[in-house]
């Protein structure tokens, strides 16, 4: 089943920001430039762009292969011919953990899962760097599952 299932490889960064560490000097710039919503106690500042933005090891074909061997067509969107894109959000630290994962569209059936279990399992990623430092970088990316 793992063959019925196609990702957009080079649409892997649809979006992305990077965030810097709330303590650090260039967060102080950003409330000049950034509207900080009054609604929200864990409002993190970001940057819209890194001066190097995070990579998975091996590159995005590597990427692209280890989510191909990794993910898994969910049985029930399999048997009811179940198709459609899950857009997933997550952060790369600034270590190259994943975290913060969440679908931002989602197809159910078990899909939205899928998609959530392989970036579970995923390796550390090289960090973004800004300034010389690491820095923690918001990425979205859609994994399509598709029957053929």
């Amino acid at each position: 089943m793992k063959t019925l299932i196609i990702l957009y490889a080079l649409s892997i960064s649809l979006s992305f920001n990077a965030f810097d560490p709330v303590d650090s000097p260039s967060a102080q710039d950003l409330s000049e430039t950034t509207a900080i919503p009054s609604d929200t106690a864990e409002y993190i500042p970001f940057f819209l762009f890194a001066d190097q933005l995070p990579k998975y090891p091996g590159g995005e074909k590597e990427m692209v292969r280890f989510i191909q061997e990794s993910i898994e067509y969910p049985e029930l969107a399999y048997s009811h011919g179940h198709e459609g894109t899950v857009v997933v959000e997550f952060v790369v630290e600034n270590d190259g953990r994943i975290t913060q994962m969440k679908i931002l569209r989602s197809v159910g059936l078990g899909c939205d899962e899928a998609a959530l279990a392989v970036f579970r399992k995923m390796p550390r990623w090289q960090p973004a760097l800004q300034g010389g430092r690491n820095i923690a970088v918001r990425y979205v990316t859609p994994v399509k599952f598709s029957l053929f």
